[in-house]
């Protein structure tokens, strides 16, 4: 297992590719600190990740995930600090035959901590994707405030998605909720774009990326931000092509 800290009062922000095979890593943020960390996933691979969040230590990941292969990843998060708080963001624009799960849970084990998850999925062709997003408050985290939204968009009949948001509360004093969407384009706003002469390839693609653009909102650095956004656009124009058996651009 691999350790890492950020050290009390630092702000740092970071950029990960995530490579194939296994990892387990354990973070701890001490106090005061913020890490704003931006992972981008072009290739399968199995991932255990722990992080521990201090008193106002604040955690934002954004992880965008734009394999052919598949991929596990499996973070919990450990809010053990009074005014600690996390932000958990994530899209997966799913092709070929991609298979991407994701199974989050934040703990809130003391009082006045705030917690967000936001994930989106864009599937296509054969690929599919699972979301499971867990929130536990224990009893003694009063004034707990999470929030949990996954939403997927299916552009192929044969694409899959399946999203579990869950709620476990043994405190009174909190104010937590979730909801999950699975749907297809909108119809009457690609034949609203289509009328106004944007070509059917073209307002689909336009369609997806606003889809996921909440997601990179998050990104509050903008030159990583714009890395984000070209990566996406991309992918959904099929300039990105990765899989598990080659792990080599397919596609240029």
């Amino acid at each position: 297992m691999d350790n890492y800290y950020i050290p009390q009062d630092n702000h740092l922000t970071r950029f990960v590719q995530l490579h194939g095979g296994e990892d387990e890593i354990a973070l701890t943020l001490e106090p005061d600190s913020r890490l704003d960390l931006y992972c981008v996933e072009q290739e399968g691979g199995r991932r255990t990740v722990t992080v521990n969040l201090r008193e106002r230590a604040a955690l934002n990941l954004v992880v965008l995930t734009l394999h052919e292969g598949e991929s596990h990843l499996r973070l919990h998060v450990k809010l053990l600090g009074e005014g600690a708080e996390v932000s958990l963001n994530g899209a997966v624009i799913g092709s070929g035959a991609m298979k991407s799960e994701q199974d989050l849970l934040v703990e809130h084990c003391v009082p006045g901590c705030t917690s967000t998850m936001l994930f989106k999925q864009v599937l296509g062709e054969d690929s599919s994707g699972y979301l499971s997003g867990r929130v536990l408050v224990d009893s003694g985290a009063q004034q707990t405030a999470s929030e949990q939204t996954f939403a997927s968009l299916l552009t192929s009949p044969m694409a899959r998605a399946q999203a579990l948001p869950q709620l476990e509360i043994y405190a009174d004093d909190v104010k937590c909720n979730h909801g999950t969407t699975v749907g297809k384009l909108d119809e009457a706003a690609l034949f609203y774009m289509r009328q106004r002469g944007i070509p059917e390839a073209e307002a689909c693609l336009l369609l997806q990326h606003a889809f996921v653009g909440d997601v990179l909102q998050h990104i509050t650095d903008e030159a990583h931000r714009a890395r984000f956004t070209a990566l996406v656009e991309q992918k959904f124009r099929g300039q990105i092509s990765r899989c598990n058996v080659c792990k080599t651009p397919c596609k240029q």
